[in-house]
């Protein structure tokens, strides 16, 4: 976990995550785990079985995430001076300076909209990280684009209101 203390300033803007939105999505997960546990105990084909095992590990690990950012909320984004800090997902970049990034956008990819940030070295950026994190943000890099996107359900405003406050920190940034 990131330490933000070093980010939060007066001149910072610290974006949170919609807390009903967290709550939702824990309720959901709630019942992919009791889902995914039922099918795992009642159905007898090893297909099933599978099926079930991980289902309730999937989900199950949704709902420790989201049960955390519920108990000790941190910050989605935090935008200074010198760049932003992602934390609005489990993949979430960490610190990244505004010289880093190439452009934003706006990318819808199976019903939901993500800020895409393009990065200048995307290699370079992934090095930075550790291994398995890596891995995950490659193959999202294969399905969206760039490696770090950040869901619109994990902002409490709409994407195009985070790009203003992007724009506000960092007036030259581009838009795509």
């Amino acid at each position: 976990m990131p330490d933000y203390d070093q980010y939060l300033n007066p001149d910072a803007t610290v974006i949170y995550p919609h807390r009903g939105k967290m709550l939702l999505l824990a309720m959901a997960a709630i019942a992919a785990v009791a889902l995914s546990f039922w099918v795992w105990r009642t159905e007898e084909d090893i297909e099933y079985h599978v099926a079930g095992i991980v289902g309730v590990v999937f989900f199950g690990g949704g709902l420790i995430y989201f049960l955390m950012r519920l108990a000790r909320p941190r910050p989605s984004l935090v935008l200074t001076e010198l760049g932003m800090v992602d934390n609005a997902s489990a993949l979430g970049g960490g610190f990244i300076r505004w010289d880093e990034i190439d452009n934003v956008s706006i990318t819808p990819f199976r019903n939901q909209q993500f800020l895409a940030i393009h990065l200048k070295d995307p290699t370079e950026f992934l090095g930075r990280q550790p291994f398995i994190k890596a891995s995950i943000m490659r193959m999202n890099q294969g399905l969206v684009g760039p490696p770090i996107c950040i869901p619109r359900s994990a902002l409490p405003m709409t994407l195009e209101d985070v790009i203003d406050k992007i724009r506000q920190k960092c007036p030259g940034i581009l838009v795509e």
